[in-house]
């Protein structure tokens, strides 16, 4: 599929319409008109989303008309440049690029469809409830994430910001004084709580204080950037024998137990993210038979441990305890940088701290996942593509799993 549309729009035709509440509730949705509102109602502003709107209905080839001015979303990415999304069905939609330009007297825009823009065509696994209008943060779940150490910010940050992204009310980053004053500055939203003032990475000596700063916390996940030795190892393993709630283990909290597993069998609310190296080492398998028989693999490991197993690879694996699976479809191979995975344990994280169980939370959260992904890949390019990348389209996923 490709196209290009040109519009052009007097802005003084806009000056008289932008004060018409029925013209802007018809023509923008809400992420728009708050951005419109940010800007004073600016009339360029206003002129410039319309003159968009139209340039995307003729790249597609019908106008508005067929498409309606609401299926045409105008967003802006995190540099603050504009782009499009145009919804061609329930399940399906496109990304656009855009470029927009104002004048004196008229605003312009220019819409490109190009092959490979389709976000996806794939049905979410299951879909996200909606909120209560009568609601509190409390009610979106207390999600406490346990990692990083000195070197390694970057991953318990991409965890916390995943986290908040998809919907939690409560995010408590537990991480080294070491990176303490770092994460407080990054971190607007995130509760930044403060472990082990002798050393960079987190030890034994600190289980008492993690297990009484965990208190209230409704999920918790355990990996981005912790690092490994013999302390961390004895800590993550004692913290699992005495957390209640469920648990998100990843990236090194699954290397801290790889070498005795049988200590999964101690708690019963598990859920574990490992790549296929991660794999090879929790079950004893090689690479290669992994990846001949992924579905096997991760549902025999599943209901041995009585964890469920999220098997990230292309077509990630998901499966419960007692034997059910998921395959993935969505995501590309752009999605192999640094911090990908500490983005999912956020997402998953989030989404058992909303109350979903631990399979519906990693069948959604790698369908959500990957969808973003997919969507940062058809603006940036699967090579250019971050982590970072994938939250910034974070809230277009989740608006896709809306119900």
């Amino acid at each position: 599929m490709k196209g290009i549309g040109l519009d052009i729009v007097k802005i003084s035709r806009i000056e008289k319409l932008k004060d018409n509440q029925k013209f802007i509730d018809k023509i923008f949705d809400e992420n728009e008109k708050n951005y419109i509102k940010r800007k004073k109602y600016s009339s360029e502003t206003v002129a410039g989303f319309f003159a968009s709107k139209e340039a995307v209905s003729k790249a597609l080839g019908t106008g508005i008309g067929k498409t309606s001015w609401k299926d045409i979303k105008i967003r802006h990415d995190l540099n603050g440049a504009p782009y499009a999304i145009l919804k061609l069905s329930d399940i399906s939609e496109v990304y656009v690029a855009l470029s927009i330009t104002h004048e004196k007297k008229y605003a312009s825009a220019v819409a490109l469809i190009d092959d490979g823009n389709f976000f996806s065509d794939k049905e979410p696994p299951i879909y996200i409830k909606k909120r209560k209008k009568e609601s509190h943060k409390g009610n979106y779940g207390r999600v406490s994430l346990i990692g990083g150490s000195f070197g390694m910010s970057g991953s318990i940050y991409l965890s916390s910001t995943a986290s908040l992204r998809m919907g939690s009310g409560l995010v408590y980053c537990l991480v080294p004084e070491s990176i303490a004053n770092v994460l407080s500055i990054k971190l607007d939203e995130v509760i930044v709580r403060r472990i082990n003032k002798t050393k960079d990475f987190f030890g034994y000596s600190n289980f008492d204080e993690i297990m009484e700063k965990i208190k209230g916390s409704d999920v918790i996940g355990i990996g981005p950037g912790l690092g490994w030795d013999e302390g961390r190892e004895k800590l993550i393993r004692n913290l699992l024998k005495n957390i209640e709630k469920s648990i998100v283990l990843d990236a090194d909290g699954l290397n801290c137990i790889s070498s005795d597993t049988e200590v999964l069998r101690k708690n019963n609310n598990l859920i574990i993210t490992p790549h296929v190296g991660e794999m090879e080492r929790l079950s004893k398998i090689s690479k290669q038979d992994i990846l001949n028989n992924p579905q096997k693999i991760a549902v025999d490991f599943s209901k041995k441990y009585k964890v469920t197993t999220v098997l990230k690879k292309s077509n990630t694996v998901v499966a419960s305890p007692d034997g059910n699976f998921y395959i993935n479809k969505t995501g590309n191979p752009g999605m192999a940088t640094a911090g990908s995975g500490d983005v999912l344990t956020g997402i998953i994280a989030a989404l058992a701290g909303q109350g979903y169980s631990n399979f519906d939370s990693a069948k959604l959260g790698v369908f959500i996942h990957g969808l973003a992904g997919d969507m940062a890949a058809n603006k940036y390019g699967e090579n250019s593509m971050t982590a970072k990348s994938i939250i910034e389209f974070m809230p277009e996923a989740i608006k896709y799993c809306e119900n």
